[in-house]
């Protein structure tokens, strides 16, 4: 006998999870989401002038700090939660960053070798 699957909420966490557990879990997925789209638009600029993405990661943390600042403002007002904390802010912008590094990184060592 299998064991239950939990039920998940539209966070896409397990029904029952503390509301510090829904934000950490907005926090990630924000952070994920913009990360890859950041690394992705770079690539896409670049191939749109025919170069390769190459070498390390162009982006900054202070970049990532504004990425994720938006967009984790918007999500959170759209979940009708409160605005993030500076802790937080901090958290998704090195997420933010690591994630669209991690991606870039992908891309570059396709397109070099």
């Amino acid at each position: 006998m299998q064991p239950a699957k939990p039920q998940v909420s539209a966070l896409g966490k397990r029904k029952g999870a503390t509301p510090d557990d829904d934000r950490l879990t907005v926090l990630e997925r924000s952070a994920r989401d913009i990360g890859e789209r950041w690394a992705r638009g770079w690539r896409e600029e670049l191939r749109s002038d025919d170069r390769p993405a190459a070498g390390g990661w162009p982006g900054t943390v202070a970049q990532a700090r504004g990425r994720a600042r938006e967009h984790l403002c918007a999500e959170l007002a759209r979940l009708r939660l409160a605005g993030p904390s500076p802790e937080e802010l901090e958290r998704a912008a090195r997420l933010t960053y690591a994630r669209a590094r991690a991606v870039w990184l992908t891309f570059a060592q396709r397109e070099e070798g």
